[in-house]
């Protein structure tokens, strides 16, 4: 019998990923199971350009038609740190568990994130899982419990409505240009500010490297102009695909944010109406976005359809830093 292997994904192994993805929706106790197919697996990461996923699995060493693991992961961006990893899925088949597979891939993960020069990784576990042992080894942190960030969802139908529905604002929400790049970082420290988050670590040259200056923008913004001086924004949102296995494609709300003297003007709602619409428009089924727990926006987005996902499953989104990043690579940390 061969030693497994991990092994960046190939067209043919889909089937068999999604069997895999069938058995962690077994394992996490989620009875209505996956709504994608190989198919879909297929087209939206070997068909598509950029694809929406990357995927390593481990081979079956003794059967080599058959995979015993996997990991899906992607790019994302956060607007504190840039260019950052998430990691959908990892899974190993319980009869190959503690044999350091599950390590293995997580391994290759944190080599890709350094690779692609990303800050961190996060990804999201459910509270009652055991593997969240592994990953406190490994450095990451449950940044819900640290810092009680909760994951929101707004699913098909709410996001079809907020898509067509009316706004009530007067003022133009545009696609950000290349020469808005430093009001929009002024906005994010606004932010950054209210969810005393700390200092970001971008600048306007990294805000316009990553969206504008490459060909495969990891982001996009939408703005609002200041009514008083166009030179000047009072609003903004960004957004990018995430990705689901359990659905296929995800829009994922990265910030939205209205200036303080601008609100109670329905801004948001107009922010929020142009990224569900761009949802839409790109078949996702759903949209994920996290929220502070003491943010009194929970109640906008709770009136607008969200769920908070962390309160009604018990998901807890987790980080590991630059850092504990590299110990991982480099085998180090564990």
């Amino acid at each position: 019998m061969s030693l497994p292997v991990v092994r960046d994904a190939r067209r043919e192994d889909c089937r068999e990923v999604q069997r895999l993805i069938q058995e962690l929706a077994d394992f996490e106790r989620m009875p209505n199971g996956p709504k994608i197919d190989a198919k879909v697996l297929e087209r939206d990461g070997f068909d598509l350009s950029p694809p929406l996923y990357h995927c390593f699995v481990v081979d079956d060493p003794s059967d080599p038609t058959k995979l015993i693991g996997y990991a899906i992961y992607f790019l994302g961006f956060g607007t504190m740190v840039g260019r950052r990893m998430y990691l959908e899925d990892i899974y190993i088949t319980e009869k190959y568990r503690k044999k350091h597979l599950g390590n293995a891939l997580f391994q290759k993960v944190a080599q890709k994130g350094l690779e692609m020069n990303c800050a961190d990784m996060e990804f999201i576990v459910l509270n009652w899982n055991p593997a969240q042992e592994f990953y406190k080894a490994r450095g990451a942190r449950d940044v819900t419990k640290e810092e009680g960030w909760h994951l929101f969802r707004i699913g098909g139908e709410s996001l079809q409505k907020i898509a067509e529905s009316k706004t009530k604002s007067s003022l133009i929400v545009r696609d950000a240009r290349k020469d808005d790049c430093s009001e929009v970082l002024r906005l994010i420290q606004e932010l950054a500010d209210f969810e005393k988050t700390g200092f970001t670590q971008l600048s306007a040259q990294d805000i316009e490297q990553d969206f504008f200056s490459c060909d495969r923008p990891l982001f996009h913004c939408v703005v609002v102009e200041d009514p008083d001086d166009t030179s000047k924004l009072i609003g903004y949102s960004i957004y990018y695909n995430h990705y689901g296995t359990w659905t296929g494609r995800r829009m994922y709300l990265r910030d939205i944010f209205v200036n303080v003297a601008y609100r109670g003007k329905h801004i948001g709602d107009a922010l929020l109406r142009e990224v569900a619409q761009k949802a839409v428009e790109t078949g996702c089924v759903d949209m994920d976005f996290i929220v502070v727990d003491w943010n009194p926006a929970q109640a906008f987005y709770k009136a607008r359809g969200a769920t908070d996902i962390t309160l009604s499953e018990a998901w807890h989104l987790c980080r590991v830093n630059k850092d504990d990043l590299r110990k991982v690579a480099e085998g180090k940390n564990y």
